[in-house]
């Protein structure tokens, strides 16, 4: 074969070959995805202004994360959970803001539902997520950990350069222990009281039904006040539910049988009141009784033992070291009433120098012979015991003695009378009211004593049911205890993308005389930067905006020289065949185009150097290569 004849490869080759493995190359050549973190926020009150972060947010203003959002690819977005956290899980939304700033959130009722969780910056605005769905995202987040910290994960797909995008994270954490155990001991009040509440309700403590245990975590999840989703409740009540009554059947005695029989003995207020009513009757009673009883041969007085007997009676042998007692209580009481002064000095004195005698019996049969030959007096009046000292009658009904069967035995010591049998049954009936009404007081102590038994085994088993495992895992709520709302937040991806690009293509023109098939070469040049990474039905943002990702103008030149039979055509510039279009990208990389190549068409006369400039229209395809964004990314 002749060498001239071999087939040359055109110099444009190597260029395309070159630009293809670029687009295939695999993405495993680009760095690790940034990472994002939301900085988690309190609930906004309405009066509450946006919370700004400081100068450590890269973002924009208002932005929620701890660095601006990245643009052109994918990144890692984390939400911060607390480090007891054992399990969770999170829902992750992205959409771009909404492009009319201005509407007002009550046009419907189901954007007033998300009015509390509006954000706006300016014009920016994050309602609701856009109903067209271009780069708007619903993505799960799960539980990591990493240097110690735990947070909720998800991978963003590439957002478009230039926007605002909103997210909102809604996570859902399974309780901690110590959560659990509080909303355990929260949940088993709610229900014990529920049990105590009223007659109809006490047979609930029987296990048989779970709407009592749902009632009760209810009520104790709001007063823990966890304001978000809490899922499964009915589950979780029905899991404690069927604990308790297990527990309560294996149960000897059974406690709800025991708490409703103690609920059911309440002493009654009534009760009280009537017993309080037969101690006054009756102390009324002793205040109509005579004030004097006959008088006794010799004082009263109390023995060691507590014995009450008279005085004359210690005078036998054998009792002195009770006559050294009594005589220092006659002793003390000798001045008490001046009325006894006389007799109860004598007898004190005569108990005195029994006492004090050093050959007591001789002392004591100098008393046994007073004692008969009554030179002792006898008291002036009769006197009883009070249950702390020796009293005259008349003092005794103004104020009645605590110790009344000591009482009762002073009395006794009289020989038998009617007057003194009077006052022995009103006594035994002023005893008989002050026990009554003392059991009555007493009651309620005890009913209580032995209600606060009950209740505690109760208790305890409604604990036991809350406090299990499977409840706990049951409880999975929506939000944490800082954060209970969904947070919306919004950022904006940088504009570093490039204004023009690399563009390859083939056109078929039409100059009027004949058709080309034109390989050329040229720039495009776009009036804003242009995310290639994002598909072009995927853009967002303004109509405008998007059409201007889209629309370009390109200038460039053929890659090989037009021809045309019976005329010549020449390079009109630089010995090139210069073009200018318009192009539209249908895809990341490609694009439609649209324009004139121009050449010029020299004059057939030979004798002739004039030369006409044309321009031929054409259409076609090109490869739309953003070197400096490949090379960036790639390599």
């Amino acid at each position: 074969m002749n060498p001239e004849r071999r087939p040359r490869t055109p110099p444009w080759t190597p260029w395309l070959v070159a630009l293809g493995l670029m687009l295939l190359a695999p993405r495993s050549w680009a760095q690790s995805p940034p990472v994002v973190t939301i900085i988690p926020r309190y609930p906004a009150q309405d009066s509450a202004p946006t919370e700004v972060p400081g100068p450590e947010a890269q973002g924009s203003v208002g932005s929620l994360t701890d660095r601006q959002l990245p643009a052109s690819q994918e990144f890692l977005l984390r939400y911060p959970a607390s480090s007891d956290v054992e399990q969770g899980v999170g829902s992750l939304e992205v959409w771009p803001v909404a492009e009319d700033a201005s509407r007002d959130d009550s046009v419907t009722a189901d954007a007033e539902v998300h009015t509390a969780r509006n954000v706006s910056l300016g014009d920016a605005k994050c309602t609701q997520p856009t109903e067209n769905g271009r780069q708007t995202y619903l993505l799960g987040m799960v539980l990591k950990e990493e240097g110690g910290r735990k947070f909720l994960e998800a991978q963003v797909p590439a957002l478009q350069v230039g926007q605002k995008f909103c997210f909102r994270v809604t996570p859902s954490f399974s309780l901690t222990s110590t959560q659990a155990q509080a909303l355990a001991v929260g949940a088993t009040m709610e229900l014990v009281t529920a049990f105590m509440a009223s007659t109809d309700q006490r047979s609930g403590c029987d296990g048989r039904d779970d709407a009592p245990f749902q009632a009760a975590l209810v009520n104790a999840l709001k007063a823990q006040k966890y304001q978000g989703n809490v899922f499964n409740v009915t589950q979780a009540a029905q899991l404690a539910q069927r604990s308790y009554l297990a527990a309560l059947q294996g149960a000897q005695p059974n406690p709800c049988l025991e708490l409703t029989n103690a609920l059911n003995s309440e002493p009654s207020m009534l009760a009280m009141v009537d017993a309080q009513r037969r101690v006054l009757a009756a102390e009324a009673q002793l205040q109509q009784l005579p004030l004097q009883l006959p008088a006794l041969r010799s004082p009263l007085v109390r023995l060691s033992s507590g014995t009450i007997v008279e005085a004359r009676t210690l005078a036998a042998p054998g009792k002195q070291a009770e006559i050294e007692f009594a005589a220092a209580q006659l002793d003390a009481r000798s001045n008490d009433v001046a009325e006894w002064t006389a007799s109860l000095s004598a007898w004190a004195t005569a108990f005195g120098t029994v006492a004090a005698a050093q050959d007591k019996t001789q002392a004591t049969t100098q008393l046994q012979q007073q004692v008969a030959s009554s030179q002792l007096p006898k008291p002036a009046g009769f006197e009883a015991w009070n249950g702390r000292t020796f009293v005259p009658t008349a003092q005794f009904v103004k104020e009645p003695g605590a110790d009344l069967d000591a009482t009762i035995g002073t009395i006794q010591l009289l020989p038998a009378s009617s007057e003194r049998n009077q006052w022995i049954t009103v006594l035994t009936e002023l005893r008989a009211a002050r026990q009554n009404r003392d059991a009555a007081q007493k009651a309620p102590a005890d009913y209580q004593v032995r209600l606060a038994t009950k209740i505690k085994a109760v208790r305890d088993l409604v604990l036991q049911a809350f406090s299990r495992e499977d409840v706990r895992r049951a409880l999975v709520v929506s939000g944490t205890r800082t954060v209970m709302n969904p947070i919306a937040g919004i950022g904006q991806t940088p504009s570093k993308a490039n204004f023009a690009s690399l563009d390859l293509g083939a056109v078929f023109a039409f100059p009027g005389f004949d058709t080309w098939v034109l390989p050329y070469v040229g720039l495009n040049v776009y009036s804003v930067p242009v995310d290639r990474t994002i598909a072009p039905g995927e853009l967002t943002g303004t109509t405008l905006e998007r059409i201007r990702q889209r629309v370009s103008i390109t200038i460039g030149t053929t890659l090989t020289a037009p021809t045309s039979a019976g005329r010549a055509l020449e390079a009109p510039f630089l010995g090139r065949y210069p073009l200018i279009a318009v192009g539209y990208r249908f895809g990341g990389y490609t694009r439609l185009v649209a324009g004139s190549v121009f050449f010029n068409v020299n004059d057939p006369n030979p004798a002739s150097a004039h030369k006409s400039l044309h321009a031929a229209p054409f259409a076609g395809a090109s490869l739309d290569a953003d070197l400096v964004d490949i090379l960036t990314k790639k390599f």
